[in-house]
């Protein structure tokens, strides 16, 4: 409900607003056209440069052939080196030729450079050898011509900066090589000269290297020692198990056959011993043969025995003669160790300087290629054409910015000025500062009369003149002022806007109608006096019985409204002069009673705030439906706040478009100090040329309006002041 609320708002500020809007809206687009037709065309050519790595200052024969992904820093390198103030200068030198007999100061020199540059942009094609080169000039064919000849001068740069590249390492190369060369001879003859003093002998290995004749001695003492060692590791196995009795030792071709024997001979004994038994001769025979068999047995194993005892200690001096020939060897080497790694050093320098050598050789070869093939480092990939279509100024894109950037300013300008207005304007208004409901909307529209009468109304003074008219007023009210019951026909805007206030001041408490109603504004001429008068014909046009009491007793104004005599009223009765029967007096209007102020007293705060006041009040309730009271201004004054405490309901009177909104809710809080019940606020004397009101003469009227029209703009202005 409140985002509704404010969003009409914003709506309804748009749209009273909507011709000075559009003012400014259509300002800002002409200014906008205007400057973008004086506007010279820019012509934006494009071209793009192929960019190869660097090979090194020497490229192999692979590398000059290898197409390698180019890294982000070196490309974007390049694009900065393509605008560069080296390569720019160059390219201004050649496209602006200067006169000699001129001699601009270094500052211009830099101011036309850096104007030129700012013309010029690279940038790199992600992923890609490219560079993308692209120059902005009022001459489409200089944009082109521009850009082709800067990427022919960096193509031109980058050979020549090869060129000499390469030249200074092929001379460095070549010192190098020659240097090498001579440390090379120095350590070759250091090696030879060496070996010669010492007397070292060398011999080629199986792998083509050299090995000195101690070393390839003890290494073969080493391994005869090694298999010394298992020879003598494997017989001493077997010559323990056969001291131990092991029968898959202890064998020969002898003793299998005594056991094939022992064997027969068992049988044969087992048969003839079951058949004849044990003295027969034949099995003492037997018997006798078997012993000598084994007994032959334990002599064979007994030989066995002592030959694998033989062999181990066979095994064992030749190991221990093994070991101390390579005992020998080792101390005979470890002897001439010292001139061995002397000699291996100096072999390592040999061999090092070889392969320096051999590799400056081999990069001087290659040089001498790559010079020769010439293969250029970047190539235009697209030269630029000369651009058909202007990049600046865009017309159209130009024009929709400056409508809405008119359009911007000027809602912003009038949403700061609605910010910035210090007075009620409307509902809205009313409803964001004081959270109040706005009642009713008097109108400020000139006033229609009768043809009888003629009045004109000074919108400041807020007075009626008459001119011939048929009714006088009193001596003393030469200011008449507008009354519904007898201007009202003539005056439907303002006629039918009391008529409303009416009805929303008689729903404003929840179903409860008021009794009594306080009128009250924050400062004099904001028509409290004059809707008060009116809301009491109004209300006594329903048929209720209504009374109007004049509490303003500095500048009483209902007598005159009424065209009635003030020398009794209010003040007399406060006095205790009159009871207040007596100074309520009738009025023309059915149902109607004032009670004038009386004369002004001295002290109309000190008798206002007497129980006399609000005793008055409470009797007119029992006796009439509707007491309605005008009081004094809210501010500087306590006289309103002293009545507000005395009625059922208080109505705030603002003037639109006059009264400060600071003083307003001053005047509200004033009333909020005594827990006065405010009802809701009249705003009065509103532009009704505003949309935010739904009635005009175009859409109501009556039909004494059509018959007596206004004979000029000035017939009469709004008499709610």
């Amino acid at each position: 409900m409140n985002d509704n609320f404010a969003l009409a708002g914003y709506f309804r500020i748009i749209w009273n607003h909507r011709w000075l809007i559009s003012a400014i809206t259509i300002a800002v687009f002409l200014a906008t056209l205007f400057g973008t037709i004086r506007q010279k065309p820019v012509f934006r050519a494009t071209g793009s440069l192929q960019i190869d790595l660097p090979k090194g200052s020497v490229a192999s024969l692979g590398e000059l052939f290898q197409d390698q992904a180019a890294p982000d820093g070196y490309m974007q390198t390049q694009a900065e080196i393509l605008r560069g103030s080296a390569i720019v200068s160059l390219l201004i030198a050649k496209i602006e030729p200067t006169d000699a007999s001129m001699s601009p100061s270094l500052e211009s020199v830099q101011e036309h450079l850096e104007n030129f540059k700012s013309r010029l942009s690279t940038e790199v094609v992600k992923g890609s050898h490219l560079i993308q080169v692209d120059f902005e000039s009022e001459s489409a064919e200089q944009a082109a011509a521009t850009v082709n000849q800067l990427m022919a001068i960096y193509i031109d740069q980058t050979r020549v900066q090869r060129s000499q590249t390469a030249q200074n390492a092929s001379s460095w190369l070549l010192d190098q090589l020659n240097q090498t060369k001579q440390k090379l001879e120095q350590a070759t003859s250091s090696l030879q000269r060496y070996e010669s003093d010492h007397q070292l002998l060398f011999v080629q290995t199986a792998d083509g290297g050299l090995q000195s004749i101690e070393t390839q001695r003890l290494q073969e003492l080493q391994s005869d020692l090694t298999t010394a060692e298992r020879l003598r590791i494997e017989k001493g196995s077997v010559n323990k198990q056969a001291q131990s009795g092991y029968a898959y030792v202890l064998k020969s071709p002898l003793l299998d056959g005594l056991l094939e024997k022992e064997t027969e001979f068992k049988q044969k004994l087992s048969q003839l011993d079951a058949k004849f038994g044990p003295n027969f001769p034949e099995v003492k025979q037997i018997q006798d043969q078997l012993k000598d068999v084994q007994a032959n047995q334990a002599a064979e194993r007994l030989r066995i025995r002592d030959s694998v005892a033989a062999d181990y200690s066979s095994a064992l001096r030749q190991e221990n003669l093994e070991r101390a020939a390579f005992d020998r060897q080792q101390k005979i080497v470890a002897g001439a160790s010292q001139q061995l790694l002397q000699d291996g050093i100096l072999k390592r320098d040999v061999d090092l300087y070889k392969q320096l050598y051999e590799g400056l050789l081999r990069q001087m070869d290659e040089a001498g290629v790559s010079s020769q093939l010439d293969n250029p480092s970047a190539r235009v990939m697209e030269p630029a054409q000369i651009p058909i279509t202007r990049i600046r100024p865009n017309i159209m894109h130009m024009l929709v910015l400056g409508f809405f950037t008119g359009l911007t300013l000027a809602v912003t300008f009038v949403f700061l000025q609605e910010h910035f207005q210090d007075t009620f304007q409307s509902a809205d208004d009313v409803a964001a500062h004081l959270n109040l409901p706005l009642l009713g909307v008097i109108p400020a529209v000139p006033i229609r009369n009768s043809v009888e009468t003629r009045r004109r109304y000074s919108g400041k003074a807020a007075t009626l003149q008459l001119e011939g008219a048929t009714s006088i007023p009193s001596p003393q009210d030469s200011e008449p002022w507008f009354r519904l019951d007898r201007d009202g026909p003539g005056n439907f805007e303002i006629s039918e806007a009391i008529r409303n206030l009416r009805t929303s001041l008689l729903f404003s408490s929840d179903g409860s109608q008021p009794r009594s109603i306080l009128i009250s504004s924050a400062l004099p001429s904001e028509g409290k006096s004059t809707v008060t008068a009116n809301l009491s014909v109004a209300l006594a046009q329903l048929g209720k019985r209504v009374l109007s009491i004049d509490g303003d007793m500095r500048r009483p104004s209902l007598h005159r409204i009424f065209s009635m005599s003030n020398k009794l009223g209010l003040a007399d009765y406060l006095k205790g002069n009159s009871s207040w029967q007596r100074v309520v007096s009738p009025t023309v209007v059915p149902g109607l009673s004032v009670i004038v102020s009386g004369g002004r007293p001295r002290n109309p705060a000190e008798l206002l705030s007497s129980d006399r006041m609000e005793d008055v009040i409470r009797a007119a309730q029992s006796e009439y439906d509707i007491v309605l009271v005008d009081s004094p201004t809210l501010l500087n004054m306590a006289d309103s706040r002293v009545l507000a405490s005395y009625v059922d309901a208080v109505l705030l009177i603002v003037k639109s478009g006059d009264t400060p909104k600071k003083l307003v809710k001053q005047a509200f809080n004033n009333l909020r100090t005594v827990s006065a019940k405010v009802v809701g606020v009249v705003l009065n004397h509103a532009d009704m040329r505003s949309d935010e009101y739904s009635f005009s003469d175009k859409h109501y009227g009556s039909d004494n309006e059509a018959s007596n029209p206004p004979k000029n703009k000035r017939d009469g202005e709004n008499a709610f002041n």
